[in-house]
């Protein structure tokens, strides 16, 4: 059988602005600064805006400017010194929920998913129902499983996976990716189970990829006129068109 190329759509967490906690502990021209600088960030300016936070920076180390100033190193696309400013936020302050995701979201850009699986995980121990972390843990863990499936180690990428669907219940790539080892594995029930999850939760233009695995497992089953539907409909999908097609016409006749 041809090999397919799956790939991951990995849901970038952007971190939420602060601007709504309290300034009282700012130093009054390094809050002058730091507003400036969030107005600036806010119009699309990232260098003024960094320069901005540098100058407060200057006057008074505070987690809210280094927050802010990752934010804008991050959308200019300096992601080392996003990374640096996040990690000095919370090292001002450890329980800063914001910035453990916020690195997280880094880490996702630079397919470090270890590590973005570790900082999301530290912000759901700082606030358990933050949403984005979760959201973020089950695309870092996803990130991680895609790399293991390429070497074809589906054993380890399992509890990665499970673990992205228990946190995030609605992420489909999760889900997709179960399929992809719950066939590799020689478990078409559970491969079923997974990708008509994928397919319920992914966007219709991403189905793709889990219309084919789901046609995989129908077919291991013995389900020849469904595998054949949910083929058809992977070959919808330009992606998929040869290799649903391929199988296709390899399906048993009856």
């Amino acid at each position: 059988m041809r090999p397919l190329q799956y790939f991951l759509i990995a849901i970038l967490i952007i971190p939420l602005a602060v601007h709504a906690q309290s300034k009282s502990s700012l130093d009054p021209e390094a809050g002058k600064l730091y507003n400036a600088g969030n107005a600036m960030l806010k119009a699309g300016n990232y260098s003024g805006a960094i320069e901005k936070y540098r100058s407060a920076l200057n006057i008074q180390e505070d987690y809210r400017i280094y927050y802010q100033m990752g934010l804008a190193l991050k959308k200019s696309g300096k992601l080392d010194k996003a990374l640096a400013a996040y990690k000095n936020a919370v090292r001002l302050k450890p329980a800063f929920h914001l910035g453990y995701n916020a690195i997280g979201g880094v880490y996702i850009i630079k397919k470090d998913y270890k590590n973005a699986s570790a900082s999301y995980k530290k912000a759901l121990e700082l606030k358990e129902s933050f949403k984005p972390a979760k959201i973020g843990l089950a695309a870092a863990n996803t990130g991680q499983a895609s790399q293991l499936v390429r070497k074809s180690s589906f054993e380890k990428a399992l509890p990665l996976l499970k673990e992205a669907v228990e946190i995030a219940p609605t992420y489909g790539n999760a889900f997709l990716y179960l399929a992809i080892v719950y066939n590799k594995l020689g478990k078409p029930k559970q491969a079923i189970d997974a990708a008509t999850k994928a397919i319920k939760y992914l966007k219709p233009k991403s189905r793709g990829a889990a219309y084919f695995e789901l046609g995989v497992a129908y077919r291991s089953e013995g389900h020849i006129a469904k595998a054949r539907e949910a083929f058809m409909k992977a070959k919808k999908d330009p992606k998929f068109s040869r290799n649903a097609q391929y199988e296709i016409e390899h399906l048993p006749k009856n």
